[in-house]
């Protein structure tokens, strides 16, 4: 065994013969690695939908999506990723429906489309889902979702367990709907209480909406970065 690993869990690798060596936790047989980036990559493609399936262990982004319409990830799960579980970039109605994502390494689901100029929406969406513990490697701005660009939506969700923020907003005419947020900013702050107008907020902050009173220490989990408008409606706080 390679001297520099020295107790359960740790593992060494040797680039020039291409060997790894692990201490293992438990004496079992064999042992699990993964090398691919994603395990599900969609560009270009139409109504789709991954239905009962679960996704794990990819280092990158597990599951990627790019410019494709009605591409659906249903009933399933995606753990154990390197980066974030879900990322969707341009096309429309693409999105999580009743999944569970845990255990990614820098935020959940990132939904980024639609035209800020024509303000035409992209509808991505987390629907019916439950996104949690998902800051492994970067805990300061990954959130659990982040929505970006024009009309994406959050609803009948739970977000929770995070070092920071739950929801991180840029864009126009997102949507926070019938969610519950609970257990987040544990562990890092400079984040605002969201959704009603303060005029004192200091003119150097990049952020437009604070709950009144404005008090940035008392924080709620979600960021609106230079946002113009977002709807949230039924929503539950508990424990941020």
């Amino acid at each position: 065994m390679n001297p520099c690993a020295v107790q359960a869990g740790e593992y060494v690798v040797n680039h020039q013969s291409k060997t790894a060596f692990l201490i293992p936790h438990t004496p079992a047989a064999t042992h699990e690695a993964t090398v691919a980036t994603s395990l599900l990559s969609v560009d270009g493609a139409a109504n789709i939908t991954f239905d009962g399936l679960s996704f794990r262990g990819a280092r990158g982004a597990c599951v990627v999506i790019r410019n494709s319409t009605g591409i659906v990830i249903s009933n399933g799960g995606i753990t154990d990723c390197g980066m974030s579980a879900f990322n969707v970039t341009g096309g429309s109605n693409c999105g999580l429906l009743n999944v569970d994502v845990v255990r990614c390494g820098t935020g959940g689901a990132v939904l980024d489309g639609g035209d800020r100029q024509t303000l035409t929406e992209a509808n991505h969406f987390v629907r019916e889902s439950r996104l949690r513990d998902s800051n492994r490697w970067v805990m300061n701005y990954a959130p659990l979702v982040l929505m970006a660009g024009v009309g994406q939506r959050v609803e009948g969700s739970v977000l929770s367990d995070a070092p920071q923020t739950a929801v991180f907003v840029q864009g126009n005419s997102h949507k926070l709907l019938n969610s519950t947020i609970r257990d987040v900013v544990q562990q890092c702050d400079d984040v605002c209480r969201p959704l009603i107008p303060c005029t004192h907020v200091p003119a150097c902050l990049p952020l437009l909406y604070y709950l009144t009173p404005c008090d940035a220490y008392a924080v709620w989990g979600v960021l609106l970065w230079a946002r113009l408008d977002i709807q949230r409606d039924a929503n539950s706080w508990l424990h941020v």
